[in-house]
């Protein structure tokens, strides 16, 4: 059942644990998530609809109703700058009536509020998830999951869960085709594990607007389409406020923030469109290793902290047949080339980006002899390249790549994800690449589009086909 589709309730939320009357009236469309009872949740809404607000007191109503001993509840933002910046400060306000009585602290170094009954909600940064391992979650909030690195919630979110079958809860605005998009399909198919919504700005009661009893004979018996006829009347964003963004942004930027279009591009997207052809075209797929072709890997180094990402394809005719992918964090190269001789391929040559020639830490080697006495044979460093070039390439090729979804599924959201940074003052896009867990393996696709165009045997692949005239 969607949010629009169910009735509001009371205009006032109580807290019955400590008698405290708390500063929060939820938006009506919002009185069905507060009222769940399924474990998992998935919403979906447009921007200034208050799902962060409400997020929030969620998790401080289930703080104050939990009888574990210190209970911990976590926030998660896509950054921990994000974190501090916006969302601390509703934190600490859904807290006032407790803290100005002496029943909750405020740690601001720490991002938490902690609370009379010893349960705690804190604030995270997915930007650096690693350092969640080994703590026990009660609840989680992952916030614009669209944003959030995928393994943040299956390798440290979720099994932090487990102790107390803590719940979690997803919150966003569509990026196209994600992680986030796969968790809102599977709530929407799962109704008795999660509790899914999609509010859009045509679609709402506005937040001024509290449950009124002569509602009831209107919408008592009514059909789904009859209740969104109802609410459009009464929208949360004014029909100037939405025509005036509508003159002032993009058909697919309008539909993806106001309208939760998952089908809109994602406009600060590299290869949004590329990537949604693919998945229309039906090349994301099922693509075996051919032993009759040679298997060529294109990679890119990090460290301790940056991911090392790795990609296998062949050259199959004009298509590029991408069958498998391979990332992980550490700087020691041997693992790497353990991993890619594991794999019984037939290689014909790596390809491996400029900074591969720096010095290999704890060694006189550089990276790619490391690689190389560790057992990989024909390997070529790629020469520093204008990353814009590089990007324009990358675009020119991925309508001839056939890509193993299950394989490739790491790989295929980093190039899906691959965006440019937002400046949140100038409110534009920047005109460099955003640094994030999606960008290692685009970079690494990147070379790959530049290890085809210049250092393989078929030269000018990515070139544009012009065919003579009369034909």
């Amino acid at each position: 059942m969607s949010l629009a589709e169910c009735a509001p309730g009371t205009s006032q939320v109580i807290d019955d644990t400590a008698f405290i009357k708390i500063n929060y009236k939820p938006r009506a469309y919002f009185k069905p998530f507060h009222g769940r009872e399924q474990r998992f949740a998935a919403v979906v809404a447009h921007r200034r609809a208050g799902k962060t607000v409400a997020a929030i007191h969620d998790l401080q109503r289930s703080a104050l109703r939990n009888d574990y001993d210190r209970s911990l509840y976590a926030y998660i933002a896509p950054t921990y700058a994000q974190a501090k910046a916006t969302v601390f400060d509703y934190l600490k306000e859904a807290g006032a009536p407790y803290i100005e009585k002496g029943l909750a602290k405020v740690n601001q170094s720490e991002l938490t509020v902690t609370y009379f009954n010893g349960s705690t909600v804190r604030l995270f940064g997915a930007d650096n998830y690693d350092s969640l391992r080994g703590l026990r979650f009660d609840g989680s909030v992952l916030d614009e999951y669209a944003d959030i690195d995928p393994r943040a919630w299956t390798q440290v979110v979720r099994p932090a869960l487990s102790d107390r079958r803590g719940f979690a809860t997803f919150i966003g605005t569509p990026r196209g085709h994600n992680s986030f998009y796969d968790t809102y399909r599977d709530a929407v198919k799962n109704p008795g594990e999660w509790f899914s919504g999609c509010l859009k700005a045509s679609n709402l009661v506005p937040a001024h607007l509290t449950w009124a009893p002569e509602w009831e004979p209107i919408l008592r018996g009514a059909t789904s389409e009859q209740v969104n006829q109802f609410y459009k009347t009464k929208g949360l964003l004014s029909e100037d406020e939405l025509r005036q963004a509508r003159t002032q942004m993009s058909e697919d930027a309008y539909n993806q923030e106001y309208e939760c279009d998952f089908e809109a591009a994602n406009p600060g997207a590299y290869y949004g469109k590329q990537m949604g052809d693919a998945l229309k075209d039906g090349r994301l797929t099922k693509v075996p290793y051919d032993p009759n072709f040679r298997v060529y890997t294109a990679w890119d180094i990090g460290g301790d902290r940056d991911a090392t990402a790795v990609w296998f394809f062949q050259l199959v005719g004009k298509a590029v047949h991408l069958i498998d992918y391979m990332e992980n964090k550490g700087a020691d190269s041997a693992p790497y080339a353990k991993a890619v001789l594991d794999r019984s391929y037939s290689y014909a040559q790596h390809f491996l980006p400029h900074d591969a020639e720096a010095r290999h830490p704890g060694s006189e080697r550089d990276y790619s002899e490391a690689l190389a006495a560790h057992g990989l044979r024909r390997i070529t460093v790629l020469p520093s390249a204008v990353r814009e070039l590089g990007i324009n390439s990358v675009r020119l090729l991925l309508p001839r790549c056939y890509f193993d979804a299950e394989k490739c599924e790491r790989g295929i959201e980093c190039l899906r994800m691959y965006q440019t940074e937002w400046n949140e003052k100038d409110k534009v896009f920047k005109s460099s690449p955003k640094h994030d867990w999606a960008s290692h393996g685009a970079d690494a696709f990147r070379y790959l589009s530049v290890a085809l165009d210049k250092h393989i045997s078929t030269p000018n692949f990515n070139r544009k086909l012009v065919y003579p005239k009369g034909f």
